[in-house]
């Protein structure tokens, strides 16, 4: 997942894949691969074409691996991390919405499934492990 949804994944994958097809965009001209890579939030903020298609390729492979975890672990609750928790709240919705929608659950888990977005960065999977370990205890 590091190699997609984060920020080095931007700034080493796909950032330069999607630059070789919009190579008159901004972000081209920047002063360097990292700070490119740090503005494509601010734009993905606006509206622009080629960060929404390099947050859409982010919020893909998340539900891919979402997909694959409801297979073998069913979950009641995703969380998501990291700097988009910090974007603008219709950015923050559009994205968790599209993570939602390539999530692809059995009938039965999409009725229990919690999407959210975890605040502190960093913490998404040790939220995830306190709530399995709540619903070990309350199911004995």
């Amino acid at each position: 997942m590091e190699s997609v949804a984060s920020l080095t994944g931007i700034m080493n994958n796909l950032l330069p894949y999607w630059l070789r097809r919009y190579p008159d965009h901004d972000l081209a001209n920047a002063e360097s691969p990292a700070l490119a890579a740090k503005l494509v939030r601010a734009y993905g903020e606006k509206g622009d074409e080629l960060a929404l298609k390099i947050f859409e390729q982010q919020a893909m492979a998340l539900g891919r691996l979402f997909t694959i975890g409801a297979n073998f672990t069913d979950p009641s609750a995703y969380f998501i991390g990291g700097g988009v928790v910090e974007a603008a709240p219709d950015f923050r919705d559009w994205f968790l919405a599209k993570i939602r929608e390539h999530t692809h659950l059995r009938e039965e888990q999409a009725a229990l499934a919690h999407f959210a977005l975890v605040p502190d960065r960093d913490m998404a999977g040790a939220r995830g492990a306190a709530i399995a370990a709540f619903e070990g205890v309350i199911r004995g």
